[in-house]
């Protein structure tokens, strides 16, 4: 496989990754709502399924940031290389800083570990709640 395959590749898997992390958390939340307690408009929830619930939020958050990030980085990088062309038909080879992937990369990490951490804490509450 060619370099370029492998990238094409990564970057597949990386966006259902992201798709399926995305809707793991919404699936995590309507599992909690299942779980709430309380009358009328008071809403109970069992501390391990506030953890859990704020780590599907924390989820969300990180996969928005990691898009935004790294749309902003590259688009950045684009218009300021589009400056350089003095002819619009060009379209020069360009070798980019690796470090404009990282905050996206550390995005997707925190994205998918608060999605797992989620439902291990969720797991913990449904096995000590469903024993009893």
């Amino acid at each position: 496989m060619k370099l370029s395959e492998y990238k094409q590749d990564y970057d597949a898997l990386t966006g259902k990754a992201s798709d399926v992390a995305r809707q793991l958390s919404f699936a995590g939340i309507a599992i909690v709502w299942i779980f709430r307690s309380g009358e009328g408009t008071v809403v109970k929830l069992p501390v391990l399924l506030v953890i859990a619930l704020t780590l599907f939020g924390v989820a969300l958050l990180f996969d928005l940031l990691h898009y935004v990030v790294a749309s902003a980085i590259w688009g950045w990088f684009h218009k300021q290389e589009e400056r350089k062309i003095s002819r619009p038909a060009e379209d020069p080879e360009l070798d980019a800083p690796g470090w404009y992937n990282r905050p996206a990369i550390i995005f997707f990490t925190l994205k998918i570990a608060a999605v797992i951490v989620g439902y291990v804490v969720m797991l913990v509450f449904l096995s000590t709640t469903l024993s009893h």
